[in-house]
């Protein structure tokens, strides 16, 4: 007797009938919770929309200094289809707070969240734990150090969020999120210890980027000799470096960019409006046999005098340089444009000052006249302002004939040569600026995640027949470990 095989319920779906493509566009815009009971409806819809589903949810990640976080983040890597997903690794300075108002159960919690991250800083487990991940993310092109949670999350609605990985845990125990911002982590310790482990790993991630609004970097760029090798060999490969700094530029950045000297992509922005052209200057200085030989006789004196040495130029081979909130002499600038062989070129929140011996007026008109038969394509200025002397307020720079008198835009698409004196004709200088427009828009130049859709998700938004689900208590999740179901 022949026993007759069951009918196979999945196939005759009309829904898993459907192309990969009408299921992702389907799915596209019905919020996070309604994609994971889609995808638990049977294997066949599971398996057709995975490639959507994890390119949207792991491709960016986003986590913290906690164990729970960080340990997601080796299950993840572990994971042989989910691990290579991952391409741009987002670590927020979250930063457990403590908790005067709630409940005995939410200040024990919060306690011992704070207790949970200070063991890890103190101990550098963390950076042992980030270590191996890195080793175990084969795709890893982006790692990146940021003070907020994007609010980019389009498919759960406007004001959704994307957070670190275990802050929706945290606020479910504690009913408050973890302090991000300004005061709240020590960005300095946080940076050295992702170069340091991006060193151990041998990591071959090209873009190294800090996307900070409240906070700065500080005296990150010291390297120990211990360390100094794996390190070197990390910052050799980077061809993108995003920086805030303090106004006050610490000596080993300098010393930093000989070991980053591959880049092509820097961007330094300024935290405050104190003058920060030391440091502009040195970017600025040609290598030449005459730089290059009373360089030596420096460090000669230097050593003879047991003083400091000074740090030999240095030649980058930018192809893109942006620079935001800080001062530059005119000479400073147009020495830099002549050295490097920058296309690209983006300044915002710059104030151009005047050399004691050179023009004081049209110091904006005159630099754009000078890039006309040079090799810049692209230019982007905004919210530029320039003073007749140094120590001067600056006087606002508009544009005329633009959309934003306060912009000047010009695309490499549209590149011809005369456009630069073209742009040097429309240059007006405004009256002089006041006090209460010079802290505006402080922090990063731009924040790419406000432009373009995040990929970053929080514990409690992932498919939980797949990966990740309701911070380590959904039904295919125990003890925060990463399930990962279907999806081998």
């Amino acid at each position: 007797m022949s026993v007759q095989a069951a009918p196979n319920v999945q196939a005759g779906s009309p829904l898993a009938q459907l192309p990969a493509e009408v299921l992702t566009r389907i799915t596209r815009w019905i919020p996070t919770t309604g994609l994971s009971a889609v995808r638990q409806t049977c294997k066949v819809i599971e398996r057709k929309t995975f490639a959507s589903w994890s390119h949207e949810f792991f491709r960016k990640r986003q986590f913290m200094i906690s164990t729970f976080s960080l340990q997601t983040l080796l299950d993840i890597a572990r994971h042989a289809n989910l691990g290579p997903m991952v391409k741009h690794l987002c670590i927020a300075t979250d930063k457990p707070i403590e908790i005067f108002r709630g409940s005995a159960a939410n200040s024990l919690a919060a306690k011992r969240a704070r207790q949970d991250q200070n063991y890890l800083l103190n101990t550098g487990v963390w950076i042992e734990m980030l270590t191996e991940a890195f080793k175990m993310l084969p795709n890893l092109e982006t790692v990146d150090i940021r003070d907020f949670n994007s609010a980019t999350r389009f498919r759960d609605g406007p004001d959704a969020k994307w957070y670190s990985y275990g802050s929706t845990t945290l606020f479910s125990e504690c009913g408050m999120r973890p302090a991000l911002g300004e005061g709240a982590f020590d960005l300095d310790r946080l940076f050295q210890g992702i170069v340091v482990a991006a060193g151990r790993a041998e990591l071959t991630a090209p873009n190294l980027e800090v996307i900070t609004r409240n906070m700065a970097l500080t005296d990150a760029f010291y390297v120990s000799p211990a360390i100094k090798p794996a390190v070197a060999k990390y910052l050799g490969q980077l061809k993108k470096l995003h920086l805030v700094l303090h106004s006050a530029v610490p000596e080993p950045l300098e010393d930093f960019l000989h070991l980053a000297k591959n880049i092509t992509w820097l961007r330094v922005n300024h935290f405050g409006r104190a003058s920060s052209d030391r440091f502009l200057e040195w970017l600025s200085t040609p290598c030449n046999n005459d730089t290059m030989g009373d360089w030596a006789k420096a460090v000669a004196t230097a050593t003879q005098e047991d003083k400091e040495l000074p740090i030999a130029p240095l030649s980058l081979p930018l192809d893109t340089l942006e620079l935001g909130g800080c001062l530059i002499y005119n000479a400073s600038l147009e020495g830099i444009v002549a050295k490097l062989p920058l296309r690209s070129l983006s300044m915002r929140r710059v104030q151009l000052c005047p050399d004691p011996k050179g023009n004081t007026t049209g110091l904006w008109s005159h630099f754009l006249e000078s890039l006309e038969g040079g090799l810049i394509r692209r230019l982007h200025l905004s919210a530029v302002s320039e003073s007749s002397s140094p120590g001067v307020w600056g006087q606002r720079v508009t544009f005329k004939g633009g959309r934003d008198p306060t912009e000047l835009w010009l695309p490499a698409r549209r590149y011809r040569r005369e456009m630069f004196k073209s742009a040097a004709a429309d240059t007006v200088v405004d009256l002089p600026l006041s006090d209460s427009t010079d802290g505006e828009d402080e922090g990063s130049e731009e924040d790419e995640d406000e432009v373009e859709e995040e990929d970053v998700d929080d514990e409690d938004e992932v498919d939980a027949d797949g990966a990740i689900g309701d911070g380590g208590n959904g039904p295919n999740s125990a003890d925060g470990d990463v399930d990962m179901g279907g999806d081998d």
